[in-house]
């Protein structure tokens, strides 16, 4: 999708929306939604082959989704399914995110 007017404030040629999993009561299936949503952006990147792109902490906050596993899935669908060398700019708006989010990086072997 374009990015609208956002790239004469940011450079943003495109905005690639995806909606995870809304965790309520119990595992429905959750961990494969919020896979297939980071695969989902991976491959839109791969078709329209993207050098950076930014990709926020899908499925946390209102959605509930345990971080640490949030964390863990949303690295290594971006380190593992990516055709090509790319640039990522993870959103975590706060330490603890940040921190699952290192922690993750430091432990995939995929990560280079």
């Amino acid at each position: 999708m374009p990015a609208f007017n956002l790239k004469p404030k940011n450079g943003a040629n495109f905005v690639i929306h995806s909606v995870g999993p809304r965790l309520l009561e119990g595992s429905r299936g959750d961990t494969d939604l919020l896979r297939s949503a980071y695969q989902s952006i991976v491959a839109v990147c791969n078709q329209l082959n993207l050098g950076t792109i930014t990709v926020p902490s899908i499925s946390r906050e209102i959605y509930r989704y345990p971080l640490t596993e949030a964390a863990e899935i949303a690295i290594s669908i971006l380190a593992e399914r990516s055709k090509t060398k790319r640039n990522y700019v993870l959103v975590c708006f706060d330490q603890i995110t940040t921190e699952a989010y290192q922690s993750a990086i430091a432990s995939n072997p995929a990560v280079p």
